[in-house]
């Protein structure tokens, strides 16, 4: 008995999928990819866990249009944002420690398609890993495809350093 090997498309072909199906397929779940945040955040080296917080962490309105809350940087979730360079996500907003003590404090889905945009330490930047948009520490775009800025948002640390209050 001798054994037959199946080529990719022979085996495709097998299962019954055309390649008019496999290229709907792979089109249809490439667009989904680019057109909305999975809820999965960006977990690089600069990102300190990726975590949405915690109830206890996280003191107010972290969501939508009315942005106002504090953030309890004592917190495991949120402990890392005391390190230079380090940024977190806390409900629809990213929080970047920019060095010495100083944080900012910007909506987190680009514009162009919704992505979690990510800060880059060494450009004092943030950037959409998505396609490639960049933005100042202002919240202005620096590099398209996204059309519109970030939302800047107040940020004021407490006197122990141990809390962030952060609103619009």
């Amino acid at each position: 008995m001798q054994k037959s090997e199946l080529n990719r498309g022979q085996f495709l072909k097998q299962l019954g999928m055309s390649s008019k199906a496999l290229m709907a397929f792979y089109c249809m779940g490439t667009l989904a990819a680019c057109s909305s945040d999975d809820g999965v955040e960006p977990q690089g080296n600069n990102n300190p866990g990726g975590q949405q917080g915690t109830s206890n962490a996280i003191v107010g309105n972290s969501t939508g249009s009315n942005i106002n809350f504090t953030l309890d940087l004592t917190d495991a979730n949120f402990s890392k944002l005391k390190t230079d360079g380090a940024f977190d996500y806390a409900g629809d907003v990213i929080i970047a420690n920019v060095g010495s003590e100083s944080y900012i404090a910007l909506s987190k889905k680009c514009p162009h398609q919704g992505t979690s945009v990510e800060y880059r330490k060494d450009n004092n930047d943030f950037r959409c890993p998505n396609h490639g948009s960049e933005f100042a520490t202002s919240g202005a775009v620096t590099k398209s495809p996204a059309g519109s800025g970030l939302t800047v948002f107040k940020v004021v640390l407490s006197a122990d350093k141990n809390t962030l209050s952060i609103s619009a």
